[in-house]
């Protein structure tokens, strides 16, 4: 699936716990975690994708969000990128605390590098 959309500014809770993310409008209805790629700097970059609500910080609206692998660069807000989901890794889950969701975007990171 590809998405494009503008990239909004977030909360900066991602990057407290070390993924910080580029965060997209989404007005979609699947929802998951998935391996992905990013257009940046002229090029697709493998990333980290989720898609839908973020229940462990109680946000019910769904939103992209992109932790691109081995990218540190900034983009404008208001800027329009188009994201391609590749493989389903999960389902959205709640977690208990930030610092088990860290855990857990960490092995999700893992498996989109095996890629």
């Amino acid at each position: 699936m590809e998405i494009e959309g503008m990239l909004i500014k977030g909360q900066g809770l991602a990057k407290k716990i070390g993924f910080p993310t580029l965060n997209i409008e989404y007005y979609g209805d699947i929802s998951g975690i998935f391996a992905g790629e990013i257009f940046l700097d002229v090029k697709w970059r493998m990333a980290a994708v989720h898609l839908g609500p973020r229940p462990t910080v109680d946000d019910p609206k769904p939103i992209c969000e992109v932790y691109v692998l081995d990218w540190n660069g900034e983009i404008l807000p208001g800027s329009i990128l188009t994201v391609r989901t590749l493989k389903k890794i999960r389902d959205v889950e709640k977690f208990g605390s930030m610092e088990e969701l860290a855990e857990r975007i960490e092995k999700d990171v893992k498996e989109v590098r095996k890629m």
